[in-house]
Parts: structure tokens; sequence; C-alpha cells
């Protein structure tokens, strides 16, 4: 009797362990087959959103019934830009360029992206590299652990549109490696790292996220979802506040409109003057960090233009300068650094943040813009890189 419960044990034993070995084989061979292990394996220990498909139901902020689509793809890339090897332009900036609340189609980006391909006749590839929080510090340091490991990426260009997030380049610091920011504000790991990296590359995980996905449009009436390679959520954000975000930057902007000035005028020159001598050795620095950045861009094969930025609190128009006068000096010294830059290292950049006029419903916060606003970036930036000397998109 003891014998034949031995035999029967290692048999069902044996059993087990060629079960638990098939499935194990199984398994490997799927992930290896259908999984994304070795499609970009230096890439492991980003932090950043990527195979990020959400849906923002965002009606505060500005006008309309506002479906937000949302997609970062596995390289943490937004943009409809074909294949890598395609990408001709590649923007970097803070959350002014990855605008995390503009529908896929609707960012400055992709304005730009459709205005150039009318006026050239052909696809061009524009790619957003947007970072929530990042400074001229971070978008140098992406070349180094981020943009420099993904495979056939050679963009002619690489348009760095920035200047609002160079005030907080101290308290920003820690959103500036894209290996240790995750954009969510929320502590990480390695350990969390290591996790993402596996949901990101496995293919059975795909399969889940897919039957997930499904489940979740199909709750809010969306299409089936079917691409393996994107985590797909929902999200409805709540409006707490009684005016849209528009309307408050409206109402902030008329509250100041009182006090103008006329470029040009000495009253306007003493005060760009007093901003430039208080700021002095925080523009030095922004200098110093523009030098690194263009260095980067350059080893990295590309041609650098730099963009400046303006704020939704006050309004350029005809030459007057009117709303919060504190906020535009201080911008306007930046933005003149950054020019100067531009002119010694004889660049072509764009002076957006002194040159476009800015309307009602532009901006739904201090510098988030609206698609509305969005699109009026993207055309302005079109039309002046266009017509920038040597300007030419082919490789």
């Amino acid at each position: 009797m003891y014998q034949t419960f031995r035999q029967n044990l290692r048999s069902a034993t044996k059993v087990f362990a060629v079960n638990i070995g098939l499935f194990l084989v199984g398994f490997l061979l799927i992930e290896v087959i259908f999984g994304s292990w070795f499609k970009a394996p230096n890439l492991w220990s980003l932090s950043i959103y990527r195979n990020k498909d959400w849906t923002f139901v965002a009606n505060e902020k500005y006008p309309g019934v506002n479906i937000v689509r949302y997609r970062r793809d596995y390289y943490g890339l937004r943009g409809d830009y074909g294949k890598i090897k395609q990408i001709r332009i590649l923007t970097l900036g803070g959350s002014t360029t990855d605008e995390r609340f503009v529908s896929d189609g609707k960012t400055w980006t992709d304005t730009l992206d459709n205005c150039l391909e009318k006026k050239i006749g052909s696809q061009i590839g524009t790619a957003n590299a947007g970072v929530t929080g990042q400074t001229t510090r971070g978008h140098a340091k992406n070349f180094d652990v981020w943009l420099n490991h993904i495979p056939d990426l050679a963009p002619k260009y690489v348009l760095v549109y920035f200047g609002v997030n160079e005030r907080g380049i101290v308290k920003l610091a820690d959103k500036d490696d894209v290996r240790d920011f995750n954009e969510s504000n929320r502590p990480i790991s390695r350990i969390k790292i290591l996790r993402k990296w596996f949901y990101m590359n496995s293919a059975i995980y795909a399969m889940w996220r897919i039957f997930r996905g499904n489940l979740a449009a199909d709750k809010l009436g969306f299409a089936p979802y079917r691409r393996k390679d994107f985590d797909r959520r929902v999200f409805e954000i709540r409006n707490t506040q009684d005016k849209l975000g528009t309307e408050r930057v409206n109402l902030r902007y008329v509250e100041n409109s009182l006090s103008k000035i006329a470029t040009g005028t000495p009253e306007f020159q003493k005060l760009l003057n007093a901003e430039l001598s208080i700021s002095k050795d925080k523009l030095n620095a922004l200098t110093e960090r523009l030098g690194i950045l263009r260095e980067k861009i350059i080893d990295f094969g590309a041609t650098p233009v730099f963009v400046t930025q303006s704020w939704g609190h006050y309004r350029i128009k005809g030459g007057m300068i009117s709303g919060d006068l504190d906020l535009y000096f201080t911008a306007r010294a930046e933005n003149e650094s950054i020019m100067e830059f531009c002119a010694e290292k004889d660049m072509g950049c764009i002076n957006l943040g002194e040159e476009l006029e800015f309307h009602d419903n532009d901006f739904w916060d201090i510098v988030h813009t609206s698609p509305q606003g969005s699109s009026r970036i993207g055309n302005f930036i079109c039309e002046r890189l266009y017509s920038m000397k040597h300007f030419s998109i082919e490789p």
C-alpha cells in the first residue's frame, strides 16, 4: 500500500512538474514572440507616461463638450507621426507642449504638423516629447536618458517651446529627470518602475488591457478598444468651480486690463532695464542652460529652434501691453535673453512670447491653452518656421 502511494505521488509530481514546465515554456514563447522585450531595452528605466490611451471628460476648462483623447506611445511620444524614422520635427517642452487636456489632433504640435504639410505638400512627421514640469535642464537631460535610445529617431529639427517653467527652476529640479519623475506627483520606486516595464512589454498583460479597455469603453459608449500596446482608461474631471477655466483667465485679465504701457517708451525701457538688472544672475544661468541644450540637440544631429512663451494674464496688441505688467516684464526679460542667445549663436528662433497676440478663451489657466489658443500657437510657429532662412524638411 505504502509503495503504491509513493509511486502514485512520484507520478503525480512528475506530471505536475511537466505541466509547469510546459506552461513556463509556453509563457516564455508567447512573451518572446508577441511581447516588446527587445523593442527598446534602454528605455526600461523611464518613469514618464508611456503606452497610455486616456479619455478625459473635461468640460471645466474651456467652452464646449470636451472629450479629450490623450495618447502616448511606447516611446513616450504624442502625435500621429507615422514611423519613428519618419519624424522630421521633434518638439520639447513642459506641460504647455504635452497639453494633456487638449485632444489628439488639436495640440499646437498637431496644428504645426498639419500647417506645414499643407505648405510643403507631403507628410512631415512631427512628434511631441513634452513632459509636464520640465525645464531646459530636463530637456537637455532627455537626450542622454531617453531620446538617444529611441531606435531610428533622427529628426531634422528639434523645436523647444519653453519659458514659463524657468521661473521655477529650483523647485522643479525633481521633475527634470524622466527616470525619476512619473508626471503624477506620486512617490515612485525602482520596484514600481520594473513593474511598469513588465506591464508595457508583456504580451499576456496586453491581452488583459484589451479586455479591461473594452469594458470601460462599452460602459461609456466608446468604440471597441483593440490596440494591444496601450493602457486605456477613462476619466471624468468634474468642475468644482462656478466658472470655466477660460472664463476665470478672461476675468483676471479684465481686472488688470487698466494697467497698460506702450512698448518703446522711456517708461517701458526703464521697467524692462530694472527687471533685467534684478534677474541678472537668473538670466545668466538660463543662458548657460541654453548653451548646454543647444549642444545636446546639435550632437543629436538636429537643428535647434527655440520658441519663447507668453502668459494668460496679460495681452500684447499693437505695441500696447495690458494686464499683469509685473508678470509681463518678468517674461519679457527672459524672452530677451533667449533671443540674444539665439542672435549670438546665429540660430533660427521664434519670439512667440512677444509677437503673437492672444485673445479671450485662448488660455484655460495662466499658462495652458485651449484648443483655440493651441491652434493659434501652432499656426504662428508654422508661418515663422516656414519662412525661416534655410528651412527645409527634406532629409
